[in-house]
């Protein structure tokens, strides 16, 4: 695959798939953090983070080097942890939005205008995002086509997470003064013309 050893290929594809299989809960989890974030609540969603990124540092240090009488499950034990963390921030943020004492709550939208607008505003983001993703794997190909490519692409991979790292907090306020703008913003009143 890419150039990438078998053995790569194999211990990646594990972890991909456990995780992968707790993508609708990462969808919860960002969901509920920007609607919580966008009536400004900032620090449920941080509590509820800091909670979650504990539960998976211990798990996966306990499952992947088999401490306190854990299996040593290795790459498999990263990704239970990982895949366990995503499906408890998930629960936590449905919790939350549940509670009284949080403004979002759960609503079907019953007026077709309105969903009609909620597929129009996110459409265009889920576009953005799968094209994002996809582009990732012409880019990993030539990063691992060339000589010490596994090397390369772990180093790169590497820094990438230490930028996504140093940005974070810049980017998370960017989505929750938005979310909150879009709040803040009156909508226009709809008029009529007179006879």
């Amino acid at each position: 695959m890419f150039g990438a050893s078998n053995e790569v290929v194999t211990v990646g594809a594990t972890y991909v798939a456990v995780v992968l299989a707790t993508a609708p809960a990462r969808h919860v989890t960002l969901i509920g953090a920007r609607s919580l974030q966008g009536t400004g609540d900032t620090r449920t969603p941080m509590y509820i983070n800091v909670v979650a990124n504990l539960v998976n540092i211990a798990g996966s240090v306990t499952l992947g080097l088999g401490l306190f009488g854990a299996p040593r499950l290795e790459v498999l034990g990263v990704g239970l942890a990982t895949a366990g963390a995503n499906v408890l921030t998930a629960g936590l943020f449905l919790s939350a939005i549940a509670a009284d004492r949080t403004t979002p709550s759960f609503v079907r939208p019953r007026d077709p205008v309105i969903a009609r607008q909620l597929l129009r505003v996110a459409a265009p983001r889920a576009v953005e995002g799968f094209a994002s993703e996809a582009a990732q794997f012409p880019f990993n190909a030539l990063l691992l086509s060339f000589p010490a490519g596994e090397a390369i692409t772990a180093g790169f991979q590497i820094g990438r997470r230490l930028y996504q790292q140093a940005t974070a907090p810049v980017s998370r306020r960017r989505y929750s003064s938005d979310s909150r703008l879009g709040a803040a913003t009156p909508t226009p009143r709809a008029t009529r013309a007179a006879p």
